[in-house]
């Protein structure tokens, strides 16, 4: 698996505190980068 995806499935286990629904699901993640340094989400 690869870093995003580990990255990805990781945000996927928050829940927005007032819907039943992962931030990621719910599109307040609108990328993830990753290089080799350093990962930044946007």
């Amino acid at each position: 698996m690869e870093t995003k995806d580990k990255i990805i499935e990781e945000i996927k286990k928050i829940y927005d505190p007032e819907l039943p629904v992962n931030i990621y699901d719910l599109g307040l993640i609108y990328d993830v980068q990753v290089n080799e340094k350093k990962q930044k989400l946007k």
